[in-house]
């Protein structure tokens, strides 16, 4: 951020093509540089580290309350819609931002909603699970106090 003089822009949603391009305008040349490479390296590094732990711990919640194969599935999707959601955040971005001045109207005004289902899907991949553990606490103490 300090590169970039303001949030980037997998961290605040931008819906409109003028306010993406602003933005990418006040991240200077040397911000948009440093941004790019985040984009490609750090930032996929951090998915890939992140994505197996929120599988493993989607598996482990479910296995341990055992819930219903349909929930299962739709509580390992949501891992899989944050990666996808991330992936496609990230190649929009490192587009527009190699590609400055030029302007990519679709990618400047879409990307909001990448970034909004990122950031939804990374919510449910962790709430979902522990919701489900607590769940399952609260059931073993019910059990015990019986």
């Amino acid at each position: 951020m300090a590169a970039t003089g303001g949030p980037l822009l997998d961290q605040r949603p931008s819906f409109a093509e003028a306010e993406t391009y602003a933005r990418i305008a006040a991240f200077g040349a040397k911000g948009r540089t440093l941004y790019s490479r985040f984009t490609v390296s750090t930032d996929i590094i951090f998915l890939l580290t992140i994505l197996p732990f929120l599988l493993l711990f989607a598996t482990f919640a479910a296995k341990r309350l055992h819930v219903p194969r349909a929930a299962r599935t739709i509580m390992l999707a949501f891992p899989v819609a944050y990666l996808v959601a991330d992936l496609i955040e990230n190649v929009w971005n490192w587009i527009m931002l190699t590609d400055f001045p030029s302007r990519r109207p679709f990618l400047a005004g879409s990307v909001g909603f990448a970034t909004t289902a990122k950031w939804i899907a990374l919510m449910l991949a962790v709430v979902l699970p522990t919701a489900v553990l607590f769940l399952s606490f609260v059931g073993s103490v019910r059990s015990k106090r019986l």
